[in-house]
């Protein structure tokens, strides 16, 4: 049986490799922005849960808000202010917030309510929650942590579930 394993393993490592070098579809930030803005969702290759993208005293992040969002912009920006210190600034180019009044469906779970996509986009729900300005810090809050237990409010943004 050892044998076996040990003849086998260059067969596995060269088609691990293989996967590793094949092209992966990629969108450029320029594009993801351009689909967002238009409302669009932002492509299947996104559709993974949030991931911690930055170390907590990296260099601001920019964003911009779509006109979608237009009627809750104070609670956004509320949003992201909770995080102070300069840490998220509001630009034209930076990664856009789009907001819809439906569940967003391409976030790894059938319906939530808010989706960072890796970085590259942020869709919001703001009519899903009581608290959209929770809900804003919570997505804008995965630029550099992930989940923590418990529901989600001004005490604990990035919990879970919006339960209030």
């Amino acid at each position: 049986m050892r044998r076996f394993v040990l003849a086998a393993l260059p067969v596995l490592v060269a088609s691990v490799l293989w996967a590793a070098d094949a092209p992966v579809a990629q969108s450029s930030p320029q594009q993801l922005h351009a689909q967002v803005a238009a409302g669009e969702q932002p492509p299947a290759e996104l559709d993974s849960e949030p991931v911690v993208k930055l170390a907590p005293d990296a260099a601001p992040v920019a964003w911009t808000m779509t006109s979608s969002c237009s009627q809750w912009a104070s609670v956004i920006r509320q949003g992201a202010n909770y995080w102070g210190g300069g840490r998220l600034v509001e630009r034209a180019g930076g990664v856009p917030v789009r907001c819809q009044t439906s569940y967003i469906t391409n976030c790894g779970v059938a319906r939530a309510v808010g989706c960072n996509y890796g970085g590259s986009a942020i869709a919001l729900m703001p009519n899903g929650t009581r608290s959209p300005g929770v809900l804003a810090a919570h997505e804008f809050g995965h630029f550099w942590y992930g989940h923590s237990s418990g529901c989600a409010s001004w005490n604990n943004v990035m919990g879970t579930p919006m339960c209030n």
